[in-house]
């Protein structure tokens, strides 16, 4: 393991002021034995290795393989066109794998299926090995975004964005419906499960302590800012809706004025 004796010694001091055990477990419980895996400060070695090679892998893809796409198609440098392109086809490629892979390694999971099965056990739940990488390169993706936050040209929806620039308007349409039904099913309906085990049910299946109720004020504020970007979606929707409709209605009336002609 990297870093061990600086992670070995801080994690008992950090886990014991942020209170996070509940009554009879004791941290020694939680080290790796026998091949079990449970979740650990010291893993977050991981998530720096993940996040320099992700960016590596950006670094290669947006260069060799992005840009090219879109100097194919037409795509300029003009008001940094091209680099948005190349951005997006990044974010494209890594949500896309992402999703899959993490379909392939979370589908035979039962606290997936059901909810209740995240609290069963807890906190002396093992992890799952193809569960623990997929976390961790998860977070090695956002590490890194917090790396090239400062230099990304700020940008809306990324699959919606590579069809219009590639101008494809129809499938740019056609891909943000997919996405808010997509998030409408994960941010509200199913995310509103979980809350609603996390209220009523975990305190039935697991011992509870002070650290679960700041994870549950968490997760309420997390739901708050999904009814926010929902909202926001809404009027997205709404104002693409109204612009399709005068796009639609100035065609007609080009066509009627070349009849006429």
């Amino acid at each position: 393991m990297i870093f061990p004796n600086s992670f070995d010694l801080a994690e008992p001091i950090l886990l014991e002021s942020l209170v996070l055990a509940p009554q009879n477990v004791e941290w020694a419980q939680l080290n790796p034995q026998s091949g079990k895996r449970f979740a650990n400060v010291s893993d977050v070695y991981a998530a720096i290795i993940s996040a320099v090679s992700l960016l590596a892998i950006r670094f290669f893809l947006e260069r060799i393989i992005c840009k090219p796409i879109g100097t194919f198609l037409g795509i300029t440098e003009a008001h940094k066109k091209l680099t948005k392109f190349s951005e997006c086809g990044w974010r494209f490629v890594y949500y896309t794998v992402s999703a899959t892979i993490g379909i392939c390694v979370l589908w035979d999971k039962p606290w997936i299926w059901d909810v209740k099965e995240i609290w069963r056990g807890a906190p002396l739940q093992t992890l799952p090995s193809d569960v623990w990488w997929y976390c961790w390169i998860c977070a090695g993706y956002y590490l890194g975004c917090l790396v090239t936050v400062f230099t990304d040209v700020k940008k809306k929806d990324f699959r919606s964005k590579i069809c219009n620039y590639a101008r494809y308007p129809k499938m740019a349409t056609r891909v943000f419906i997919l996405y808010v039904l997509i998030w409408i099913a994960t941010r509200l309906v199913w995310y509103v499960v979980l809350l609603y085990s996390m209220l009523f049910q975990a305190s039935t299946l697991m011992p509870l302590s002070p650290a679960f109720y700041v994870i549950v004020f968490v997760a309420m504020t997390l739901f708050g800012i999904h009814l926010y970007w929902t909202n926001l979606l809404w009027k997205i929707a709404r104002q693409s809706s109204n612009d399709e409709v005068r796009d639609d209605r100035s065609s007609d009336e080009e066509d009627d004025d070349e009849g006429q002609q």
